[in-house]
């Protein structure tokens, strides 16, 4: 795939106290700072590592332009379809901007030799921006590759390395931008922040789900018990294979593990638990049709603490809280290569690029 340097507009944190509440609503805010000079662009064009580190992990990735035509030609593959309203949305924030003010998040196979790249800027070179979320607990770090050699090294890397990548996080700003091409013929190249498959980690979303009134939780469990089998846990617990989830509801935690006729392929073809869940759980029972849209269901990362979640539910009878085991990056690979999409909210990706660090304005 093809990358391109870009001479990104970044920020002056002089006198910050807190960077989590300056970027907060950066969307809003974007312009405002930069009229005020809270944002500078570099002279020159590069290519940039970003390193985030994140209880005692590090992840490095590179941060470029990719090209749309790549994304409409079928190189960048999404995972999730996408809404047209938020499409919009994205649209008429790029035109009020003028800006792409967080790159899309995209994954990829394993190279032969991107991290020894990676790590030699790194070692060699001072980093030039510095974002401590300390709220977070993460540290961001950015570097710039130098000009001539190792930027070239690059470059072909991933000309003749990387003939796919993934659509990790960024969808709905990816398709916005693509249709603005397609209207304009201007702006084919987004920034985007690319992450080999090691330097990934995929997380599920949970979901809190009201029940009908009219549905005792004795009735409910009984519904269950048609496709899954049900067992009392003595505290709380996330799933710890694919084929179970974990639930909770009225102070009690249970495991919810698929029946053989339900986990035999020929009964159901996508062996995920998340299908398996909306359209045997959600729209069986529940009768939840659109998925996607419904009020009664809320989806939280799965890297939310469980107590967090039991909080929200613990003493409301009409909640219930299903915790789901994450899709693995070789299931999430298959299917994309597929040309399928998976359910909304199936996957969170971490590490998490932030809104207004590493901007790229348009012309």
């Amino acid at each position: 795939m093809q990358l391109r340097a870009f001479s990104a507009t970044i920020p002056n944190l002089d006198g910050v106290v807190s960077p989590t509440v300056f970027f907060d609503s950066i969307k809003v805010k974007y312009i405002s700072l930069r009229n005020q000079g809270r944002y500078t662009t570099l002279p020159s064009a590069s290519l940039y590592i970003h390193q985030i580190n994140k209880a005692g992990k590090s992840f490095l990735g590179l941060v470029g332009c990719i090209d749309l035509r790549e994304y409409l030609g079928g190189k960048i593959i999404p995972h999730e379809k996408t809404i047209t309203s938020l499409e919009d949305k994205q649209i008429r924030l790029l035109n009020k901007t003028r800006a792409q003010l967080k790159p899309v998040m995209l994954a990829h196979r394993k190279t032969s030799g991107l991290q020894p790249l990676l790590h030699e800027v790194v070692e060699l070179n001072s980093h030039f921006l510095e974002v401590n979320f300390e709220e977070l607990g993460e540290m961001h770090r950015y570097w710039q590759v130098p000009e001539g050699e190792l930027t070239e090294r690059l470059l072909h890397l991933y000309r003749n390395e990387v003939p796919v990548a993934y659509v990790a996080d960024g969808h709905h700003r990816l398709a916005a931008n693509a249709r603005l091409f397609q209207q304009t013929g201007q702006n084919e190249w987004v920034p985007a922040a690319l992450y080999e498959e090691d330097q990934l980690r995929i997380f599920a979303f949970n979901r809190i789900v009201k029940i009908p009134k009219e549905l005792s939780p004795i009735g409910f469990i009984a519904r269950l018990s048609q496709f899954a089998e049900i067992t009392p846990l003595p505290k709380e617990q996330k799933p710890l294979k694919p084929g179970e989830l974990t639930v909770f509801m009225q102070g009690e935690w249970f495991r919810l593990t698929w029946k053989t006729s339900i986990a035999n392929p020929q009964v159901h073809s996508r062996q995920l638990d998340v299908d398996r869940l909306n359209s045997l759980v959600l729209e069986g029972v529940l009768g939840i049709s659109d998925i996607r849209s419904s009020k009664q269901v809320r989806y939280i990362e799965g890297v939310t603490p469980l107590s967090q979640l039991m909080q929200q539910v613990r003493w409301n009878k009409n909640m219930v809280l299903f915790c789901l085991p994450p899709i693995d990056l070789e299931t999430f690979f298959y299917i994309s290569d597929q040309r399928q999409t998976l359910p909304p909210k199936s996957t969170w990706f971490e590490p998490r690029i932030r809104s207004g660090v590493l901007v790229r304005e348009l012309n």
